[in-house]
């Protein structure tokens, strides 16, 4: 697709040989054969998508004299509209992901941890959507009409908080209507216990 940008190399070394900033990506069942089967330059500048590898066991692979960094994107980097957490942070990973979205560096490992789990909420927010895309369909709405209204409502009110600060989720929850519905499918849910911090 790109024939101008992209080289196909022989072997995984070769891509090693001639490239400064590496992205790791590939199933954590193969990572650790795959890495120590391959030479790194102290000079390289390493970048892992592996889900299996924390940023200690990445570092133990790959040796202290390479610098490295573990990333979580989510694939709306495709749109450059992704939300990319990363540990520790690196002047190279926030130029590759602020260019695709926003980069967001834990503190430290521990943190990464912690905040990297939003990101299991993207099943649930399709699921969402799709719940409703089900239902609006089951009262003979247009799919295509449902579909396109859902995506863009979801958009619109995910924008709206998205340059969220520490007060910013409250104050939305506080904006929704005494008595309206948006009211009233939080505070249902909310007796329901699906908000309960664990």
């Amino acid at each position: 697709e790109f024939p101008d940008s992209v080289t196909i190399a022989a072997h995984d070394q070769r891509v090693l040989d001639g490239a400064d900033c590496v992205v790791l990506a590939m199933p954590g069942s193969a990572a650790v054969a795959v890495i120590e089967s391959l030479k790194f330059r102290a000079d390289h500048h390493v970048i892992s998508l592996i889900a299996a590898l924390n940023f200690t066991q990445l570092e133990h692979l790959l040796g202290p004299q390479v610098n490295c960094t573990v990333a979580v994107p989510v694939p709306a980097i495709a749109k450059r509209q992704g939300a990319t957490i990363g540990y520790p942070s690196r002047p190279y990973a926030e130029a590759v992901f602020s260019a695709l979205g926003t980069y967001n560096a834990a503190p430290n490992e521990d943190q990464f941890k912690t905040m990297k789990v939003a990101g299991a909420l993207m099943g649930d927010f399709y699921m969402r959507q799709l719940t409703v895309q089900q239902w609006m369909a089951s009262k003979n709405v247009d799919v295509q009409k449902a579909s396109a209204f859902i995506g863009a409502i979801f958009a619109s009110t995910a924008a709206d908080s998205s340059d969220a600060g520490p007060t910013t989720f409250a104050e939305k929850v506080a904006e929704q209507t005494p008595g309206g519905l948006n009211e009233m499918v939080w505070k249902q849910q909310a007796a329901a216990g699906v908000y309960a911090v664990a």
